[in-house]
């Protein structure tokens, strides 16, 4: 391993402890009962463990908007309120995600009772705007507050979308695609147009990183569509028969549900190309990223961490 690389990691360990410690403080701050703060504190624990494992992949939400905000200044203080609120707003999609689809067994909130994680992640949700109330500046937490509530709002309008679409015998690509825009990839171009506000980055360097977030949300939403597809343990849309974009491909194909016995799904994926369409629209959406990383107006060598994230 590089130096260079070692001490990015050390980096990024430093920014999670960062956010860990302001986590802590906010949780206490709360007034919760202690029944409620040792559930919250379990999921975002649980989190937290997630994260350290993937820290060579830089793709940790806190770490999208911190390293945005670290294009723009050298103040990591200025990103924390909304790296924080960037954490604990998609701990919440992902624990309102997989009670909605019935997911992920292996995650605490999926192993409490439906209510009582329902009642969490709508808390996560909660807290996350707690967090950007802490800002001094009222310009940024006001640009701040109204983009959190407006991706809530589509991520949750994406999610409703794609629960309808699981009943629609017959959906276009295209439709599907618009979901996961508003589910997924809002989500990661609010990480990184979160740390373009906290950093104080002009509109067009703003517009420029949120359009790399979103692209980088599409790729990584095709990816795990068709790996969960694939994989036929733990996680996996396979075991559901949940219509994700590789699946609605095979429909559209072949004009009809598709085999789903393991061997021949997989053979049906290969044969009428969803494979080769997935990795096709994931290399597509990894290039407009790195177009718009490109463009945006700071030396290339601060951009490498995100630039990591897409071309590794």
């Amino acid at each position: 391993m590089t130096t260079g690389l070692n001490s990015r990691l050390d980096m990024v360990e430093a920014w999670q402890e960062l956010i860990n410690n302001r986590a802590f403080l906010l949780f206490n701050g709360a007034r919760f009962s202690d029944e409620t703060l040792a559930i919250l504190q379990e999921c975002w624990d649980y989190r937290q463990l997630e994260n350290q494992k993937k820290n060579n992949k830089y793709a940790q939400w806190f770490y999208l908007t911190l390293a945005v905000n670290s294009l723009f200044t050298e103040d990591v203080n200025r990103g924390i309120p909304a790296s924080l609120a960037m954490e604990l707003l998609a701990l919440a999609a992902d624990i309102l995600d997989d009670l909605a689809d019935n997911d992920n067994d292996e995650v605490p909130w999926r192993r409490m009772a439906p209510a009582i994680a329902l009642h969490a992640g709508t808390c996560f949700s909660m807290l996350s705007y707690q967090a950007l109330t802490t800002i001094d500046d009222p310009r940024q937490f006001k640009d701040l507050a109204s983009l959190f509530c407006a991706t809530g709002s589509r991520a949750c309008d994406g999610q409703i979308q794609e629960t309808i679409f699981q009943n629609k015998e017959n959906m276009a690509q295209e439709e599907y695609l618009k979901s996961i825009a508003k589910k997924s990839a809002s989500l990661t171009g609010c990480a990184c147009e979160a740390g373009a506000i906290t950093g104080g980055a002009s509109i067009e360097d703003r517009i420029l990183i949120s359009c790399y977030g979103y692209n980088i949300g599409m790729m990584a939403q095709i990816h795990n569509d068709l790996h969960d597809i694939i994989d036929t343990t733990g996680k996996s849309d396979f075991n559901q028969g949940k219509k994700s974009l590789p699946v609605i491909y095979v429909q559209n194909v072949l004009q009809g549900e598709p085999n789903w016995d393991r061997d021949g799904l997989r053979r049906m994926l290969t044969d009428t190309g969803a494979i080769h369409y997935c990795n096709f629209l994931c290399e597509t959406f990894t290039s407009e990223a790195l177009n718009a990383l490109e463009q945006v107006n700071v030396p290339t060598e601060k951009k490498k961490g995100l630039m990591s994230i897409v071309a590794p």
